[in-house]
């Protein structure tokens, strides 16, 4: 059990790595594609690579859909506001204002799961905030762009609180990121249709963007993140 959450815990820290990168890639790109179609594009990618991988492994779906449903409407509430947002704001306060959930996740545990970390987590928890507070520089000119951010961090804590006790009820985590992924797909493709906003995109290098984004940084990110959540705990995954 201790070598599979060493192991859960290394995958998290590459999973991080890669989040990292997004926000200066997102950023780079949002001048050639509005900031939903680019979500949709993003999510619409990964849900047909994961697709592909339940018909291989030969997984329903349809298992257990409520809790999938639950996570996707919540993950879309993190990505939407942190996408729109960074056409207001720098990639580095987007950075710094989404990795409040490390703040918002023990706190929310209290609130909503009744449920109390440790001193030594919550302490963990402070560090971790001081120490993005340096590398990211902190608050900087707060602006209509961060407050959407702030909305993004919020309904982060509540994603990884509610996929961890879906995956520790034993809930497969790849039927789980299906859903989730099929679920922000389609509230994306609503929202771009009923705010008639553009489809299109301007530049060929914002398609490799998208495909970086939906493979490396959903697709696989949110399938490492799923299965380490079954052998670590919550305040590590934050």
């Amino acid at each position: 059990m201790k070598h599979r959450t060493l192991i859960a815990d290394l995958a998290l820290i590459a999973v991080a790595f890669v989040w990292g990168i997004t926000f200066s890639v997102i950023k780079d790109h949002l001048e050639y594609v509005d900031a939903n179609t680019l979500v949709f594009y993003r999510f619409l990618m990964a849900s047909i690579g994961m697709a592909i991988f339940l018909i291989v492994k030969k997984k329903n779906w349809r298992q257990d859909i409520r809790p999938g449903l639950v996570l996707g409407f919540w993950l879309w509430l993190v990505y939407v506001p942190q996408t729109v947002g960074l056409n207001y704001t720098s990639a580095s306060n987007s950075a710094f204002i989404t990795a409040l959930y490390v703040a918002f996740v023990p706190l929310f545990s209290v609130i909503f799961f009744k449920h109390v970390p440790s001193v030594q987590r919550l302490f963990a928890a402070l560090l971790a905030l001081i120490g993005l507070w340096y590398l990211t520089g902190g608050f900087s000119h707060l602006n209509y762009g961060d407050a959407l951010t702030l909305l993004c961090a919020v309904a982060c804590s509540f994603f990884i609180l509610l996929a961890d006790r879906y995956v520790k009820r034993g809930l497969d985590p790849y039927v789980l990121c299906f859903q989730q992924f099929l679920v922000v797909t389609v509230l994306s493709f609503l929202t771009v249709l009923i705010l008639d906003l553009p489809f299109g995109v301007a530049k060929a290098g914002t398609w490799l963007a998208i495909v970086f984004l939906a493979i490396f940084a959903t697709l696989i990110a949110f399938m490492v993140q799923l299965s380490a959540q079954r052998f670590t705990s919550v305040m590590k995954v934050t």
